[in-house]
């Protein structure tokens, strides 16, 4: 038998022994084939990797350390690692030059070494802090969930990139501070999509803006203002409207929307056709996020903490690559 190949497994069962951690930079779990090591000794490295991986970030953490770059990057000449924790650190170190500012990127990977060399991965989930992509996309924490998702293996260890080879699905979770919701409505995605939106010809011939500038919490709403469109691109002139956008009930997809008119005058009137355009407008909302697609699902919002928290469907067409724009 040729060396290379006498030595595979020996290769794959060190390089399942050496997943560890990467947390407040980077995490991921994989699994080694039981078969390498007696449970004892599996709990014991288990528990070591664990509690290295939690040092080792809490000491990123201090210094604000953004992830760094996958080994192969810094040496071409660096062994193959087909662990989860290789998936883990490029999904990182791509996520973090999409932003221009954040507090914590983190991945979790949960994959066996068996399964990597298949293109199978069994689970992703990324969280992150304070985030705020180029185009001013923010929010106060972030947390992405998908699934059992299918992946280029071969790419990923000598291009170091993470390819699709089919859509993954899951779902996501944004914290918005009042803030962050009001730069929600402002990035060009959005008002693209309020653009294309079908509003009522008679109230707004020219289309509808969600504004994003005086953003509040209040009686269990968001509120927030709107500005109707002229025909000829024109804003409307005299006075404006006040939104007030609550959760439906519990676990029903949807919001419930409350429109009202103010003119220059001091007087206010209700417009349930434009009650119902909003609604239908977050509730068909999808945002791609260079390959990531979001898709309106359920509202909740806080008063005591004044956050705005966003569940969305989401489905992963392709991972956004480094230094997207979004």
């Amino acid at each position: 038998m040729p060396p290379s190949l006498a030595s595979a497994p020996a290769l794959a069962a060190a390089t399942a022994s050496s997943s560890s951690s990467f947390s407040a930079s980077r995490a991921s779990r994989s699994r080694t084939p039981a078969s390498t090591s007696s449970p004892s000794i599996l709990r014991h490295l288990a528990s070591r990797r664990r509690e290295d991986g939690e040092a080792s970030s809490r000491r990123r953490r201090a210094r604000g350390a953004p992830p760094t770059a996958p080994r192969a990057l810094e040496n071409p000449f660096a062994p193959p690692d087909l662990s989860g924790d290789l998936l883990a650190r490029i999904a990182e170190f791509a996520l973090s030059t999409n932003l221009r500012a954040f507090d914590d990127v983190t991945a979790v990977v949960d994959a066996s070494v068996f399964g990597m060399l298949g293109g199978r991965v069994d689970g992703v989930i990324i969280t992150g802090a304070r985030w705020a992509s180029r185009k001013n996309l923010t929010c106060a924490t972030a947390r992405f969930e998908v699934g059992a998702a299918a992946i280029d293996p071969i790419a990923l260890v000598t291009e170091r990139v993470v390819k699709l080879r089919e859509p993954a699905r899951g779902t996501a979770k944004l914290v918005f501070t009042t803030a962050d919701f009001g730069n929600f409505l402002s990035h060009p995605l959005t008002v693209a999509a309020m653009r294309s939106h079908a509003w009522p010809s008679t109230r707004a011939p020219g289309g509808f803006e969600l504004v994003g500038e005086r953003v509040a919490l209040e009686d269990g709403a968001v509120v927030f203002e709107g500005r109707a469109v002229e025909g000829g691109g024109g804003r409307e002139g005299g006075g404006g409207y006040r939104i007030a956008m609550r959760p439906k009930r519990a676990g029903d997809v949807g919001v419930v929307v409350e429109c009202h008119r103010y003119d220059d005058d001091g007087s206010r009137a209700r417009h349930p056709d434009l009650d119902a355009a909003v609604e239908a407008f977050f509730e068909t909302l999808m945002i791609d996020l260079c390959g990531a697609q979001l898709r309106f699902r359920q509202l909740a919002i806080d008063e005591r903490v004044a956050e705005v928290r966003l569940e969305l469907a989401l489905t992963v067409v392709a991972f956004p690559p480094p230094n997207a724009s979004f």
